[in-house]
C-alpha cells in the first residue's frame, strides 16, 4: 500500500537548504526505457529539422548541413522556422499560457537538451554534461519543454553565460515510489502531482540537471516552503547507472484523497502500479463528484476566476489527503551540494 513520502530533507527559497536521510536503494538496472521516437502530431519537415506544431525543433543533423545542399525556398524555410522558435512572439508563448487541462503537459519520450527555448536530441550523457550541475527529478510538468519556457525564458542571467541557457532532462526510472496528484492547486489552475512510497512499483519520470541559479530560480516557481518541500530521493536510475544525490520535490500540502483513493498520475510507464491512475480531466471530474459539482471543466473553469471557488477547492483538498510524515531539518552549505552533485553519475556495482 503506498504510504506518504516522509519530508526528510527540506530546502528554503534560499541558497541554504537541508541534507539527507537515507535514500531508498535498488541496484536493478533500468529494463524499460522508452526507445520511441518523440511523437508529435500535426509537425512538418525541412532540411536538418523536424518541426512540431507547437514548436519544438529536433536538430538531425549538424547546423550548418540545415544549409547546404538544400534550396533557397528551404533554406529560408528552415531559417524562419529556427527563429520562430528561438525568439517566439505568439499569443501561445506568453508566460503563463498554459491550459490547465493538458498538465503535465507534452514532452519527448526521450532525453532532450533544453537550450533556451529549443529542444534537442541527447543520446548521450556524460560527466562532462552534468558537472556542478544539482539533480532534481520532474515528475509533472517539470519534463515538458513548455514549462521550462514558461519558467526560464526571459531571465536576464540567461545570458550571463553559456551553461545558464541549457538545461539536460534526462529520462530515469525510480524504484519504490509512484506520482500521484497532490492536495493543492497550482497558481495556473491545474492539480499538479507529488509522490508516494509504492514498495515495487518502478516509475519512468525525468531528471532536470540544474546550476545554483537555475535551482533557485526553480524553487522560486515551486515556491518552495510554501507549496513543496524537497528532499533527497534514492534508486534514480538513468541508462544503466545510479545516480547519486537527486532531490524531489514533495507537496508540503500530502497528496489528494479523490473518494476516499489515491489518484496516480496517468501517460508515464509504469512497472507494478498499485494504484488507480488517471489524467488531469479525471481527477477534476473525481473532485467535481466529490464537491457535488456539475463538471470537472467547470469546477476548474470556475476557480480560474473566483477566488472564493479557488478556496473552496482547496479546503475541500485539504480535509481530504494523504498527509506527509514527520519531518527533520538539517542545514547544510549550498557547496556541499555542489560537491555531491559533481559526481552524480556512480556505476552500478
Amino acid at each position: 500500500t503506498p504510504v506518504p513520502i516522509p519530508n526528510t530533507a527540506v530546502k528554503p527559497a534560499s541558497a541554504d537548504g537541508t541534507w539527507g536521510v537515507a535514500p531508498w536503494e535498488s541496484r536493478t538496472p533500468p529494463g524499460f526505457l522508452s526507445t520511441k521516437p518523440p511523437a508529435y502530431a500535426g509537425g512538418f519537415v525541412v532540411p536538418g529539422l523536424v518541426v512540431a506544431s507547437r514548436g519544438e525543433v529536433f536538430l538531425n543533423k549538424p547546423a550548418g548541413d540545415i544549409v547546404r545542399g538544400t534550396s533557397w525556398t528551404e533554406r529560408c524555410c528552415a531559417y524562419l522556422v529556427f527563429m520562430s522558435v528561438a525568439h517566439p512572439n505568439t499569443e501561445d508563448d506568453r508566460p503563463g499560457f498554459l491550459d490547465p487541462i493538458d498538465y503535465p503537459f507534452e514532452h519527448p519520450q526521450k532525453s532532450y537538451l533544453w537550450r533556451n527555448g529549443l529542444v534537442l536530441p541527447l543520446e548521450t550523457i556524460g560527466e562532462a554534461d552534468t558537472a556542478g550541475r544539482i539533480a532534481v527529478l520532474a515528475i509533472g510538468s517539470n519534463a515538458s519543454p513548455r514549462q521550462l519556457d514558461r519558467k526560464f525564458l526571459g531571465q536576464i542571467w540567461m545570458s550571463e553565460a553559456d551553461a545558464e541557457r541549457e538545461i539536460v532532462v534526462a529520462k530515469v526510472t525510480v524504484d519504490g515510489i509512484d506520482v500521484v496528484y497532490a492536495a493543492h492547486q497550482a497558481r495556473y489552475g491545474s492539480i499538479p502531482v507529488t509522490v508516494v512510497q509504492s514498495p515495487g512499483t518502478r516509475v519512468s519520470v525525468f531528471v532536470t540537471w540544474l546550476t545554483v541559479r537555475q535551482f533557485e530560480r526553480m524553487n522560486e516557481t515551486e515556491r518552495l516552503g510554501s507549496k513543496y518541500l524537497l528532499r533527497e530521493i534514492g534508486s534514480v536510475q538513468h541508462d544503466g547507472r545510479v545516480l547519486e544525490s537527486v532531490y524531489c520535490y514533495v507537496a508540503k500540502e500530502g497528496a489528494a484523497f479523490f473518494s476516499d483513493e489515491l489518484l496516480a498520475l496517468d501517460g508515464i510507464a509504469v512497472v507494478n502500479g498499485q494504484l488507480v491512475r488517471g489524467d488531469q480531466r479525471r481527477a477534476w471530474d473525481l473532485l467535481a463528484a466529490d464537491m457535488s459539482h456539475s463538471s470537472g471543466s467547470d469546477l476548474l473553469e470556475s476557480t480560474l476566476g473566483d477566488d472564493l471557488k479557488r478556496q473552496e477547492v482547496a479546503s475541500h483538498l485539504l480535509d481530504r489527503r494523504l498527509p506527509l510524515a514527520a519531518q527533520t531539518i538539517e542545514a547544510f552549505p549550498i557547496i556541499r551540494l555542489l560537491r555531491r552533485s559533481s559526481s552524480a553519475l556512480a556505476p552500478l556495482s
